[in-house]
C-alpha cells in the first residue's frame, strides 16, 4: 500500500486519472469535493452535506478514470491510497482551473444529522469508541499467520461517552485519517521499548498531522483530546485486519509489557 495527502486550491480540479490499484479517498478538511468518474456521473461528494459514511471516504475500483473537484471556495486537504501501492499512483493528476457542474450549482445542504454513531451507522468497538468497516479489498495475500485481504477500511469515532481507544498491538501497518475538527491524541510504544506520542488533527499550527501510520507491531493506545466533543477518522489496514491479528494489553500484564513505563500505560489498559 502507498498512500499520500493532497491540497487542492478552491474552485480546481484535478484531470482525470486512472489506476491499476483501488484507490480510496479520505476528505479531511475544507470544501467539499465531488469526486467524478469519466463521463462526469458522480461517485461520491467528500465532505458534504451528506452526513452518511461516504462524505468522508470513498473508494474508486481499479481502473476506473476519475476526477477530484473542489466545490467550494476554501482549498480541499484529503489523503489518498493505492492498495496495492502501485507505480503509476503518480498519473495525470495536474491542477486546473475553476470547475464548477455544468448548470453551476453546488452542492444542495442537507438536513440537520441526528447524532453521529446512528449516522455513520457505528458500532461499539472492542477497543473502546465506536467502528463501521467500508470497504475490503478483493485481492489476497498470503503472511506467516495465514491469507489476509491486502487491506480494508474502516470509520472510527471517539466521543465524551468513550474517549479512549484501549492500548493494542497489531500485526499489520495502519494509517489514521483525521476528518474535520476533531482532534485524538495517540500514545505509542515501539518495539524497543521507547514511548511515542502524535496527535491527530488537521491544525497543523499546533503540531497536529491529517496522517500518519503505525507499523505492525508497534502497541497504540488513543484518547480524545482535551476539550473535544468527538472525533472521527479512517483507518485503513494492509493487509487486511482480523481480530486473530491483534493484541490487548491487560492491566496484570502491564509491569511485565511495559516496566519502564507502567504510571504511563496502565490508564490505556484493558480491566
Amino acid at each position: 500500500m502507498r498512500w499520500r495527502t493532497r491540497l487542492l486550491p478552491g474552485g480546481a480540479a484535478l484531470r482525470y486519472r486512472a489506476s491499476t490499484a483501488d484507490t480510496v479517498l479520505y476528505w479531511h478538511h475544507g470544501s467539499p469535493a465531488r469526486v467524478m468518474s469519466d463521463g462526469h456521473r458522480p461517485l461520491a461528494v467528500l465532505g458534504g452535506a451528506d452526513e452518511g459514511w461516504n462524505s468522508r471516504q470513498c473508494t474508486v475500483p481499479a481502473g476506473v478514470r476519475h476526477t477530484v473537484v473542489s466545490d467550494g471556495d476554501d482549498p480541499v486537504l484529503w489523503s489518498e491510497a493505492s492498495v496495492p501501492g502501485r507505480p503509476d499512483w503518480a498519473f495525470d493528476d495536474e491542477v486546473v482551473g475553476p470547475s464548477r457542474p455544468a448548470d453551476g450549482t453546488r452542492s444542495e445542504p442537507g438536513t440537520p444529522r441526528p447524532p453521529t454513531v446512528e449516522a455513520f451507522d457505528l458500532t461499539e468497538h472492542i477497543e473502546g469508541g465506536y467502528f463501521r468497516q467500508l470497504w475490503e479489498s478483493g485481492q489476497t495475500l498470503r503472511t506467516s499467520r495465514g491469507e489476509r485481504t491486502l487491506a480494508n477500511t474502516i470509520l472510527y469515532l471517539l466521543d465524551r461517552r468513550s474517549p479512549v481507544g484501549r492500548l493494542h498491538l497489531n500485526l499489520s501497518d495502519i494509517t489514521h485519517f483525521a476528518h474535520g475538527s476533531g482532534v485524538v491524541d495517540y500514545l505509542l510504544v515501539a518495539p524497543d521499548g521507547s514511548v511515542h506520542q502524535q496527535q491527530l488533527g488537521v491544525d497543523v499550527t499546533r503540531g497536529q498531522v491529517p496522517a500518519f501510520t503505525v507499523r505492525g507491531g508497534w502497541w497504540k493506545a488513543s484518547r480524545l483530546a482535551e476539550g473535544q466533543e468527538e472525533a472521527l477518522i479512517s483507518e485503513i489496514a494492509a493487509p487486511g485486519f482480523v481480530f486473530e491479528d491483534q493484541r490487548l494489553a491487560r492491566v496484570s500484564e502491564v509491569p511485565e509489557l511495559f516496566p519502564d513505563h507502567v504510571d504511563r500505560v496502565l490508564p490505556y489498559a484493558f480491566g
